[in-house]
């Protein structure tokens, strides 16, 4: 945010300085120092992360989201594009072959969020506003981003046990990168 903020100030100096000024080439240079500040600063800060997930867990769990849908969103289209999951998906992904951790990829259609973590049970509709899940079966009653985290766990730790005899997976919506 500091960094966004900077980068306001920054384009609003140099929109009132007259093109091919030496003043207006001080400050193009300062806004494109800012900005590759910022990439590297997110950089820095996914490459930590990925490498800490992947030397501290044996099997990860990450869902397939559709990220265009997402920056529909006009309230969160920033933040998601900060996020850059694409990019930590890449880093992640290369990580965990070179340290040999089961990395299990959701399909953007497996229901994480709409499936009950205790009883196993899918609700046919949820909405985003709705932020419990509460069970009609068992009577669970758990916030929704922490159900979708349990069943992504549970996926990732039977990921190894659903490879059959020929090397490929039984189930479709999942996709398994140590087999690849």
């Amino acid at each position: 945010r500091t960094a966004k903020r900077k980068i306001g100030r920054l384009q609003r100096q140099l929109s009132r300085q007259q093109s091919g000024s030496h003043r207006y080439q001080r400050n193009r240079q300062r806004l494109n120092s800012m900005y590759a500040r910022t990439q590297h600063i997110r950089l820095d800060l996914q490459h930590k992360l990925s490498t800490y997930l992947v030397r501290t867990y044996q099997s990860i769990g990450i869902e397939d989201l559709n990220v265009q849908g997402m920056v529909k969103n006009r309230r969160l289209a920033q933040a998601i594009q900060d996020a850059a999951f694409y990019q930590f998906r890449m880093l992640i992904t290369y990580k965990s072959i070179a340290a040999n951790t089961n990395l299990v990829i959701a399909d953007r259609f497996y229901p994480s969020s709409k499936t009950c973590s205790q009883c196993g049970s899918v609700k046919t509709k949820l909405s985003l506003t709705q932020r419990t899940y509460s069970c009609e079966h068992c009577g669970l009653q758990l916030d929704r981003d922490m159900n979708a985290a349990i069943n992504l766990q549970r996926l990732a730790e039977s990921a190894s046990e659903s490879i059959n005899a020929h090397g490929e997976t039984r189930r479709p919506a999942l996709v398994n990168l140590e087999q690849a």
